[in-house]
């Protein structure tokens, strides 16, 4: 959601500044070119997640809790899940 309110607002002032005459239409095209790689690489990671999430074997399912817990104890990793499951980072 994050990313989405992002992509809303920078989208908002390239739409602006191209009507009000104090940018080139180019920049629209700059915007989606900047912005179609963090989208597809949220969708990605969300993919992942959701499949990691959704696991049915008993030992697949044993084995994600396990790695799970075992990154959740290191704070740069746990800290840089925060900041991609909040979709906060730029790029």
């Amino acid at each position: 959601m994050n990313t989405g309110i992002k992509d809303a607002v920078t989208l908002g002032h390239a739409l602006a500044a191209v009507l009000a005459g104090r940018a080139d239409e180019s920049r629209l095209d700059e915007y989606e070119r900047t912005r179609r790689p963090v989208a597809e690489r949220v969708v990605a990671f969300t993919d992942r997640v959701t499949r990691a999430a959704t696991l049915r074997g008993k030992r697949a399912r044993s084995v994600r809790n396990g790695v799970i817990s075992m990154i959740g104890r290191i704070p740069p990793v746990r800290r840089r899940l925060a900041i991609e499951l909040a979709e906060l980072r730029n790029r």
